[in-house]
């Protein structure tokens, strides 16, 4: 036969003959053929939106292991475990194949528990989870780089291998999951969701027409499938917002950064206008002045911070001292306009029982609320206060421990190199880190291009 019959012929004769037309033999060849076929247009965009849809949950992923771990970590992991799916995709039955990711996640998430300082309980494990589930980011969590590798090879291993197999549907849940857990924890933005969305709904239009042995025809069918991955983003409407979609903390109102400060949950983004209101938040009676603090956060994610280590109930017990010589700050707070934080000084260890109910303690020793404070209520705090002076902390040597280095020297490895370089020439006059960081702060001070001037505003009462 010659002409358009003949190619049809051809494409559908045995993987056999297929594998033997020529004089060359490759060993295993009919396997890949059986595996892949003729790589049709179809095919292919099956296999390219199996591809985006691990790419819409693996650049969430990448995202936290660039802010806390080892990118090219990952980018290993994420290629071995490519690499092992396309070789094992021919002979490994799918069961099997099922079973290792799910042997992996289940080792890895025990690695990650077992390296955490203090190993939780089966309760604690669980209420963390749930915790994700219902909004926490990835990197408020402690070890959170080992806990995207813990993560990894399952859903990137089992969703390949399954589109390998023409197994598109089962693929699309695999990786579907998982991108669906990382829009609970509130990591993946919209755009990230989106693609997501869009390569689940062409993986399974395109898988569909690829095993109906599609061959060109039907083009209602794929009109049809198109027009679903147009349509499915649009009507799921009910997406988090990611870091770069912040939300408002005064109704009916842009977010400034004084917002973001008064209501400090475990996040905090460097967005919205450094306006400050003119509003009295909260007035204070105490036998001294201090910073009130609000909120503390230890992880830099490239464009804002967040705090890791959870949040426990409030007891007595639960407020430790810092070390050395400190002194008793009994303060007393009235609350003007609503908050959602508890001004302190640092360090708090203890609180009136009229908030005590609603008070969080932090993984850093702070307070949080869960919940607000009214206008019109108010609370004590009692605070041990530490007051170095400048020589105490000039003398205070360098001998960090590695907990310490790790947690406050975290920088996300895209930072820019010149971050480094120009705070290295800032402080090379320094010969102590407090030398350095006084240095830093003369820097800003003077180079800042904003104003903390809240204009024409009423006086604030304080008593002191």
């Amino acid at each position: 036969m010659s002409g358009e019959g003949e190619s049809i012929v051809r494409r559908r004769l045995p993987v056999d003959h297929l594998a033997r037309a020529g004089e060359r033999w490759v060993p295993g060849w009919d396997r890949l053929v059986a595996l892949t076929g003729q790589v049709s247009l179809v095919r292919a965009g099956a296999l390219a939106a199996a591809t985006g849809l691990m790419l819409s949950f693996l650049l969430v992923l990448y995202d936290v292991v660039d802010t806390v771990g080892e990118p090219a970590l990952f980018y290993l992991i994420v290629l071995v475990l490519l690499v092992a799916a396309t070789g094992l995709a021919g002979s490994l039955e799918e069961r099997t194949a099922v079973g290792i990711g799910a042997a992996l996640l289940a080792v890895g998430l025990v690695y990650h528990t077992v390296t955490l300082e203090l190993v939780p309980g089966v309760l604690a494990v669980v209420g963390s989870n749930v915790e994700l589930l219902t909004g926490r980011s990835i990197l408020a969590i402690r070890q959170a780089d080992i806990w995207v590798f813990a993560v990894t090879p399952a859903p990137v291993f089992v969703t390949w291998y399954l589109a390998l197999r023409r197994e598109y549907v089962w693929a699309a849940a695999v990786g579907g999951a998982a991108l669906g857990y990382l829009i609970l924890t509130g990591d993946a933005g919209t755009m990230v969701a989106l693609l997501g969305v869009v390569s689940v709904a062409a993986l399974v239009g395109f898988g569909d027409l690829d095993n109906r042995e599609w061959a060109g025809g039907t083009p209602d069918y794929v009109a049809a499938v198109l027009a679903l991955m147009v349509v499915t983003p649009l009507v799921i409407t009910i997406v988090p917002g990611g870091a770069a979609s912040p939300v408002s903390f005064v109704e009916g109102g842009s977010t400034t950064m004084e917002e973001n400060v008064v209501s400090a949950d475990s996040d905090l983004e460097v967005v919205g206008s450094v306006s400050q209101s003119a509003a009295v938040r909260f007035t204070v009676e105490a036998d001294e002045a201090h910073y009130w603090r609000t909120g503390s956060f230890d992880r830099y994610t490239g464009d804002g911070w967040v705090r890791s280590g959870g949040e426990s109930a409030y007891s007595d017990d639960d407020l430790e001292e810092p070390p050395g010589e400190t002194e008793f700050l009994l303060q007393r707070v009235d609350v003007e306009t609503e908050l959602q934080a508890l001004p302190a000084a640092w360090r708090p260890v203890e609180v009136s029982t009229s908030v005590a109910d609603r008070t969080q303690v932090t993984g850093l020793g702070g307070l949080q609320l869960d919940g607000s404070v009214g206008a019109g209520e108010s609370y004590q705090v009692v605070s041990a206060v530490v007051d170095p002076t400048a020589q105490e902390l000039d003398d205070a040597g360098t001998d960090y421990p590695d907990a310490i280095v790790e947690r406050y020297t975290q920088l996300p490895d895209s930072t820019p190199d010149r971050v480094g370089e120009q705070t290295a020439e800032l402080v090379s006059a320094a010969d102590t880190p407090y030398e350095a960081a006084r240095l830093i702060e003369q820097w800003l001070r003077t180079n800042k291009e904003y104003s903390l001037s809240r204009g024409t505003a009423p006086t604030t009462r304080r008593r002191w």
